[in-house]
């Protein structure tokens, strides 16, 4: 299958749930976490796009398969982490957190690439 020749753009599929001030349920903090991951996800796109503009064709091509492949890996991944739980309600906030913290590391290496460009 073709990847896409656009700038990559991370998007989720899930419908975001309320995060309330005070999480208590397994419900509230599923709802937080996936409030930070659309907000890291939104980070993600910004810095992406700047990216993709300081690349050449082939550092374009790159980028597009390096973000198609960290987005199947974190699926898969955070499916595996949450399989420990299947069947309880733990099991989503374990997947969603797990997205959470792989797109807080794939915007740091998003950052470190950009750092690199600077120098």
């Amino acid at each position: 299958m073709p990847l896409p020749t656009g700038v990559p753009k991370v998007r989720e599929s899930f419908s975001v749930l309320p995060c309330p001030s005070d999480p208590t349920s397994t419900l509230d903090m599923e709802g937080c976490a996936e409030h930070r991951i659309r907000a890291l996800d939104r980070q993600i796109n910004s810095l992406t796009k700047i990216l993709f503009g300081e690349f050449s064709d082939n550092g374009k091509q790159n980028l597009i398969a390096a973000q198609a492949g960290w987005d199947s890996y974190r699926h898969a991944e955070c499916q595996s982490e949450s399989d420990v739980y299947e069947g309880g309600t733990l099991a989503g906030v374990v997947a969603v957190n797990c997205f959470a913290r792989l797109a807080a590391e794939r915007l740091k290496a998003l950052q470190g690439m950009q750092d690199s460009l600077g120098e």
